[in-house]
This record gives structure tokens, sequence and C-alpha cells, in this order.
């Protein structure tokens, strides 16, 4: 990202805030939005659908996705296998949940899908054991050895342990379970905030101790049921994780998850990481997911929101057409978006010599007056902006008299 075009907070990058860090080599971007996209309550993807979104993950530069559950559903499994058989670049990570007596058969169907990685998950937090699994520790750890033993013996491929609902968890166990399932094969563990209860230091201190503890590469997931979830993986990445989950537009289980947009570009605006992400297809990726969805990205929306650029403050418009930075801390093309000027209340005479010049019209300086009332009344009316139509409506009929 050239350093010309950004304008972010320079206290961001002095060693006062930056000394702690203590970032992974080559951080892995892992996209869940064809698994906690689709656990969204109103989506559902057929192999078509995701067929296509694997597409343009692997487009944008995504090296890791998940693809669901192929032990649960075969339109799950027969993705993984078009994904494969279209020669796709990207790895697939299948789940496998042996939370109900189905060990064998969900590790099964996920290593015989042909998944690249083998996500292993079963609950870890009393809470879960009593309530859900109404099992003890004792034998959460039992089980879990055995699924990792088994899914090792059956020449799994990378094989990722998650103990979910981690954050809301003895430490000191999660790191007995995390150092035993190690050591019964697994390559890689994980990190869940299931819940969405955490907040960012918590999170650095609990990942932090696991990097410490353990020594093995630690993947991240993060809820936003307190819109927290792009500051936990932030936070999570300072302690040293390494794989990272995101989803596009933030879809997932109750309020979704970190926003594979909002987390790329932070990462490399504001800690220099690189993850290979082309960011001027962010904003057509996250288009295409919507149409894909079926639901509509929020237009405030950070960074790929159709209002995340619009300016609409008579100042604030000043100031942009000086010079953008005034109030943008990246230019809108960088992530494939556009910068607005919308119309309407507080609307004043350089938005409006702006819109009209764009439009090809033209007014005196007492008609502006005029058309700025009419504008205001009118954008009050409607409870909205104005279109060009209306604008232009509006203009006309001023300077009809």
């Amino acid at each position: 990202m050239d350093s010309e075009f950004i304008h972010a907070c320079p206290y961001n990058y002095i060693p006062q805030v930056t000394s702690g860090f203590r970032l992974a080599e080559g951080i892995i971007l892992n996209d869940n939005s064809t698994r906690e996209g689709e656990q969204a309550s109103d989506v559902s993807l057929g192999v078509e659908g995701k067929l296509a979104l694997f597409r343009k993950l692997a487009e944008i530069g995504v090296p890791q996705a998940q693809c669901g559950y192929p032990g649960k559903s075969k339109t799950d499994a027969d993705v993984v296998k078009r994904v494969k058989d279209a020669g796709i670049d990207i790895k697939i990570e299948g789940i496998a949940s042996f939370m109900f007596g189905n060990k064998q058969h969900e590790i099964d169907a996920a290593i015989d899908s042909g998944v690249d990685v083998l996500g292993l998950q079963y609950p870890i937090s009393d809470i879960r054991l009593k309530y859900a699994q109404k099992v003890d520790r004792a034998e959460m750890l039992r089980v879990s050895i055995e699924a990792v033993r088994h899914a090792r013996g059956r020449g799994a491929p990378l094989i990722k342990f998650t103990g979910t609902d981690t954050l809301r968890a003895d430490l000191d166990f999660v790191k007995d379970v995390y150092k035993a399932v190690l050591d019964a094969g697994a390559d890689r563990i994980a990190i869940a905030d299931t819940s969405g209860g955490a907040m960012p230091a918590a999170v650095r201190y609990f990942v932090g101790e696991i990097v410490d503890s353990l020594g093995a590469p630690v993947q991240v997931h993060f809820h936003d049921d307190f819109g927290l979830a792009l500051a936990n993986t932030l936070a999570a990445v300072e302690a040293g994780a390494q794989v990272i989950d995101v989803s596009i537009n933030g879809l997932g289980e109750r309020a979704g998850n970190a926003s594979l947009d909002e987390v790329v570009t932070a990462l490399k605006l504001f800690y220099g990481v690189d993850l290979g992400i082309k960011l001027e297809l962010v904003k057509p990726l996250c288009d295409f997911y919507a149409e894909l969805s079926g639901v509509p990205i929020y237009p405030y929306k950070a960074l790929v929101g159709e209002n995340a650029f619009a300016h609409k403050l008579d100042q604030h418009v000043r100031g942009i057409l000086e010079n953008p930075s005034v109030y943008e801390t990246i230019p809108p093309e960088l992530v494939g978006n556009r910068r607005r000027i919308p119309i309407g209340k507080y609307t004043g005479k350089y938005a409006l010599q702006y819109k009209l010049r764009e439009m090809g019209l033209s007014a005196t300086e007492e008609q502006m007056e005029r058309i700025k009332e009419d504008v205001e009344a009118e954008a009050i009316r409607k409870r909205a902006a104005l279109t060009d139509e209306q604008l232009a409506a509006i203009v006309a009929a001023v300077k009809r008299g």
C-alpha cells in the first residue's frame, strides 16, 4: 500500500505502541464464508454457489478457506471434490465436530472428501462440558486425544484442533489439552471466542500464554457479539497468532465474525502485514457475496459499504475537494470502493457546486441559496438524500422562478 496515499494516526507506529507486538511469520488468512457465513440465519449456499465463491477467493489471493462439514453435508463434501477437480488454487479446511458420538464418521468423511486441513473441534469450557456435552474434563481430554490419534492413523492431512469456547475455559486446562493433542499428532491448535464475550486485552493475554507455552501454530476465531471481532483478531495477531479466521461481510452465527475486508486492510495499513490480498478486488468480492448470500451490505459498513466514503456536511465536502486526506485515511479506490457526495440536509454551496458541475448544470449565487433551501426542505420531507433527478428538478424550478 503506497504510503503517499495513507494518512493514518501517526502514533500507530511509534515504538511505545509497537514494541510489545509479536507478529508471527507467514500469517495465513482463512476464510469462513462457506461455513460460518452459511451458519448465518438466512443463508444457504448450494454447490455451484460455493464453487463460485472459492473461485473469487482464490482470485483475490485468499490462501485457505473452510468448506463446511463434509461429515454432516453431502453438499460440503461435493464442494471439496469440485474445487479440486477445477484446479482452484486454494487450500480447503473441513470441520469435524465429534460432539455426539459420531466421532469416527465425521472424521473419516472429512478426510475422504480430500480436504487439505482437518479441523477437529470439541467444547473445552466447563459451562459447555456441563450443559452441552454432559461430560467432565477428563472425558473431554480422553475423547480429544482419541480423535486426533484416529485422524492421524487415517492419514489425515494437516490437523487443527479447537477446544471450542476456548476463552471461557480454564487456561491451565486448555494448555494441558492442547499439549496432549499436539503430542497425539495435531499440527495446529485454535482459540475460539465462540460466544463473543472476550475483550482485546484478555485476548492478547490468553493467546500470548498459549503461544509461549506450546510453541505450535495458533489459529484464532472471533465472533462479533459485542462488535469486537476485528479488535480481538488484531489483538491476537499482536500476541503471535499465525492463522486468522475471517468471513466476507462479517456474516456468521448470531452477530457474525471478523470481516475479511476490515482484517486484511487493517493488517496491511496498521501493522505492515501483507497477506497477499488484492485489496482493489475486496469491494467487488463483498458485493458478489452479498448477492450470493441474499444478505445486503449495510450501507454504512466500514470500507465496503455504499456510504463508507460518503461526505455530506459542507465543511467536510470542502475539505475533501481540497485534499481527500483531510477526511479519508485511505482513498476508496484502494479497496475497490468509490467516494460519494450525497445531497440533502446540511448540503452547502461546496457540495452543490461540485454536484452541479458533475451534472453539467449551473446556477447564480442567488439561485444557489434558493436551491440549498429547497434541497433541505425536500430532504427532510423525504427523510433521505436526493437523487440526481430530484436535484435537477429543483434546479430547473428555481431557474424558472
